[in-house]
């Protein structure tokens, strides 16, 4: 005999949490089937809670999700709402900072990483870069040395991703783009006074120059050398930091 579905306990309300998934969802499949552009806005809470016949505050939820995953950024204002980003690099960046937080995640452990993915993308960069991307990395280390001498410091931290995102790109992998962004961010995470060690970003630019002109003379040993050097840099910022604490030390001289 087949089961009434009017019967009671056949179906439950969905969850609360699962129906914001599934708005998500959509709205992802949204933006990646009309390829929508980073800075475009979408459509207002009011006129999305419309659509999916739900309130504004479950709508509100599904968007921040989506932000928390790096696809749109919520602004607040006359002008605000939900706009496309794009940094997918977000939760990535979110688990290593956790793994940290939790002390599971050391220097050590961000060193070999960044060595071992890095010099995988500067190798991928060696075959495809032109002389154009060879003038663009100039470009982008000149900006950084010209914010130095200024004192931006403000600007420092993204000239430096800016440099080190621009070789994986030309690379073209995005696997190798994305965990790159994510461990150039979580230095910043983890130093956030880097701007302030004026001698050690010189030494950040003097390196980079370096790589421009081993990849001017495709010479792939230097320079996975010299982005191991990189890597090896977190090394100094911590004893930067840890000099840095003792000198401001209750009783230090």
């Amino acid at each position: 005999m087949d089961q009434r579905l009017d019967q009671p306990d056949v179906f439950t309300p969905p969850a609360r949490e699962r129906l914001i998934d599934r708005i998500a969802s959509q709205i992802k499949d949204f933006i990646f089937s009309r390829n929508i552009k980073v800075g475009h806005r979408l459509p207002s809470e009011r006129e999305l809670a419309k659509q999916f016949r739900v309130s504004r505050t479950v709508v509100s939820d599904a968007l921040r999700s989506l932000e928390r995953s790096g696809l749109v950024e919520i602004r607040i204002g006359s002008t605000g709402g939900a706009f496309v980003t794009y940094d997918v690099y977000l939760p990535l960046l979110q688990t290593m900072q956790d793994l940290l937080k939790g002390g599971r995640l050391g220097v050590h452990h961000f060193v070999e990483a960044r060595k071992g993915i890095e010099s995988v993308g500067i190798r991928l960069a060696l075959q495809k870069a032109t002389a154009k991307d060879i003038a663009h990395l100039r470009d982008l280390n000149q900006k950084m040395l010209d914010d130095l001498k200024m004192g931006v410091r403000q600007n420092l931290r993204s000239d430096n991703l800016a440099f080190h995102l621009a070789i994986v790109q030309i690379g073209g992998n995005p696997i190798i783009t994305l965990m790159i962004h994510s461990l150039v961010k979580l230095v910043d995470a983890m130093y956030p006074s880097i701007s302030n060690y004026r001698k050690f970003i010189s030494g950040q630019v003097q390196r980079h120059e370096a790589i421009i002109q081993a990849m001017e003379a495709r010479d792939t040993q230097r320079c996975e050398e010299l982005i191991s050097l990189e890597a090896e840099s977190m090394k100094e910022l911590k004893r930067l930091r840890t000099g840095s604490r003792k000198r401001n030390a209750p009783g230090a001289e």
